[in-house]
């Protein structure tokens, strides 16, 4: 799923692990990284993920100027429930989500738009938790 007014999307792409399973309690990732041919970017890379409706608010979204690889970046959190697992400007978009409950069963969609470009890349993810019993 995309939107592009350019028709300019072959330039870059999105890959997803498309279905995630995990055990209630345990870290999960949701695997998504892009690629983009534009050689010497240096605008804004803005990662948002939406869940169950891929047209809602995003839950998290963060943007990362794209000109310099040196320094962290503010879309990973250590304490915070969700945050990214890698860094946007290496095209690593993946989602971390921490100590999964049965609630945050669901669909996600991750999201990556470049500043200066009106088309963007969304695909979708299903998660699935599966509860322990002891």
């Amino acid at each position: 799923m995309y939107s592009s007014s350019s028709g300019s999307v072959s330039a870059w792409k999105m890959t997803v692990s498309p279905v995630v399973t995990v055990s209630r309690g345990e870290d999960a990732i949701l695997n998504c990284s892009f690629t983009h041919k534009q050689k010497n970017y240096s605008g804004n890379i803005t990662v948002k993920w939406l869940a169950r409706d891929p047209y809602t608010e995003p839950f998290f979204q963060c943007s990362v100027k794209n000109d310099s690889m040196e320094g962290g970046n503010d879309c990973s959190g250590s304490g915070l429930k969700f945050s990214l697992d890698g860094d946007p400007r290496r095209g690593q978009l993946s989602l971390l989500i921490r100590k999964v409950q049965l609630t945050d069963n669901g669909t996600f969609f991750c999201r990556v738009e470049l500043e200066g470009r009106s088309d963007y890349l969304k695909r979708k993810i299903d998660l699935y938790v599966a509860g322990k019993f002891f």
